[in-house]
This record gives structure tokens, sequence and C-alpha cells, in this order.
């Protein structure tokens, strides 16, 4: 099997085509040894909303968008995820998406 086919396969398991997505919103910062999505898994963080902005349920690093979900819904749920993890990990999430103004 491809690398092309595998990786579908498994965006498809974890449920990543179901609702819209820009894809990880966070850069992997392997400092405290953890994925920053297993890091927002582990704060509880998964299903929290803003706006129709929702972390994905089956990914912690994945921000879906449940129909009228607007740019600052995004930028408001990035902001919230960034200080409690700040707060636990004392460390700074980064973005991977970029922003076009």
């Amino acid at each position: 099997m491809n690398k092309t086919i595998e990786n579908e396969k498994d965006r498809i398991n974890k449920k990543q085509f179901h609702y819209p997505s820009c894809g990880c919103i966070f850069k992997n910062n392997y400092q405290i040894g953890i994925s920053s999505g297993k890091i927002i898994e582990d704060l509880g963080l998964k299903g929290r909303k803003a706006g129709d902005i929702m972390i994905s349920p089956n990914h912690g690093n994945f921000f879906i968008n449940l129909g009228e979900g607007k740019s600052r819904d995004v930028r408001q749920l990035i902001e919230e995820v960034q200080s409690f993890v700040f707060q636990k990990y004392h460390t700074y999430l980064e973005e991977e998406v970029c922003y076009v103004e």
C-alpha cells in the first residue's frame, strides 16, 4: 500500500473528514515530551467550543467547524488552549495555522 493511501485511511479512521477543519492547529513542541494533541487531550479540552468551532472529540489538535464557525472563534479557542497549557505546563503552544488579514 502506498503512503498516500495509508495516510488517507489513517485520517478516515480518526474521523478527520467528518467536519471542515484547517488541520492541526499547533506545532508539536516536544520539550515536555508529548505532542500538542496529547497535551490538549490530557487537559480535558476535547469538545471545548467557541462559537461553532470545537476541539475535535477525536483528536486534540484539530479544531472542527460545526457549521457557522468564524475566524474569531478559532482565535478565541486557540488563545484559551494556549492559556490552559501555559498554566499547567509553563510552555507555549505555537500555532501551525497561518493568518491572512
